[in-house]
């Protein structure tokens, strides 16, 4: 019996020591001044999320927690240019579903939301109020000094000179964001953007655009902070990521195709001049092939420090021989100079 009740105590001993302790903290702004927060940049300041611009995306930027926990040491009122739809401003919103690939196996991945998107015009109405989260999907860091940026006409040409999130909070159709978020008379402020001046180049596989020069990015910057700080205000610049490293170009392994029988391997090493272009193949994990205009035959098998883009499409590995009995096109694929560019 005796031996039953210094178990309990022991038990008890343990839940009481497991107890969280939590230290007394009181909020402090330090020497910071954070009457009037704005925040600048791009998608990640905005909100922007499943590939849209909606109500409660908004709400969880990280510009507007930012705001919420500043209002503990004297913060004001964070303003949003709220988008009033759960559907998004524009169509293309996406959510987690049920898909079944082209084997027949159905599984869990991004399915299109449906739903009823803002859309235009309505979408390119300004909203009429002065906000604080000056965060424009899809801008780079010269648009934020951009003239027109804002102006809907732009809207209308080919390629668009204007961003049709801008365009809804703009406060006339020749400012720029930077000029809108100067006449906010901010106390402090919050700078990240630059991560579309490589991204875009990044996850077309360097076909669908341009890195931005390093001389208009430190020009656009530079005007940035100068004029951010010119009032005495504080702030905040975030540096900007290696985008290879994220997930849209690690998911698939370079190596990610797996041959699990002899004939497999026969059939693709005689088709591929039996190792005659460097190419070879063997039981277990493979490199993928894909397209190399500089390449004898148009094609080589990847290398390790090469990325395969998430974008590429499943079921064309799956079921119609990509990568193996045909190349991977360059769209999906960013190979070693690309990468190179983009770190640099």
């Amino acid at each position: 019996m005796k031996s039953r009740y210094i178990a309990y105590f022991l038990l008890l001993l343990v839940a009481v020591s497991c107890e969280p302790k939590l230290d007394d903290y009181t909020p402090s702004a330090g020497d910071a001044d954070f009457t009037k927060y704005i925040s600048l940049g791009n998608s990640l300041t905005a909100g922007y999320s499943n590939s849209a611009l909606y109500t409660s995306g908004q709400s969880y930027s990280y510009a507007n927690i930012l705001a919420k926990q500043f209002q503990l040491v004297g913060g004001g009122d964070f303003v949003l240019p709220v988008v009033s739809n759960e559907d998004g401003l524009l169509a293309g919103k996406m959510k987690l579903g049920i898909s079944t690939n082209c084997l027949g196996v159905a599984s869990l991945g991004p399915i299109p939301a449906g739903g009823t998107p803002t859309g235009y015009p309505a979408a390119a109405m300004p909203i009429g109020y002065p906000v604080n989260n000056f965060g424009v999907p899809g801008a780079k860091s010269y648009h934020l000094v951009a003239p027109g940026y804002g102006n809907p006409d732009g809207l209308l040409v080919a390629p668009p000179t204007a961003n049709p999130y801008f365009v809804r909070f703009a406060s006339a159709p020749n400012t720029t964001i930077l000029a809108d978020a100067m006449a906010a008379n901010a106390t402090f402020f919050s700078l990240w953007i630059g991560n579309n001046d490589v991204l875009g180049y990044s996850t077309s596989g360097g076909m669908g655009d341009i890195i931005t020069s390093q001389e208009m990015f430190t020009g656009a910057l530079t005007t940035l902070v100068t004029n951010l700080t010119s009032n005495g205000a504080k702030g905040v610049v975030a540096n900007i990521p290696d985008v290879t490293s994220v997930p849209f170009f690690t998911t698939i392994p370079y190596n990610g195709l797996v041959l699990t029988r002899q004939g497999q391997v026969d059939s693709l090493n005689i088709a591929y001049g039996s190792g005659a272009f460097g190419i070879n193949f063997a039981l277990g994990q493979n490199a993928f092939i894909i397209s190399d205009p500089t390449s004898p035959i148009q094609m080589r098998q990847i290398k390790s420090n090469e990325f395969i883009l998430l974008s590429l499409p499943q079921d064309s590995i799956r079921c119609k021989g990509w990568g193996s009995k045909k190349a991977i096109p360059g769209m999906y694929t960013l190979v070693e100079s690309e990468v190179n560019a983009v770190k640099s």
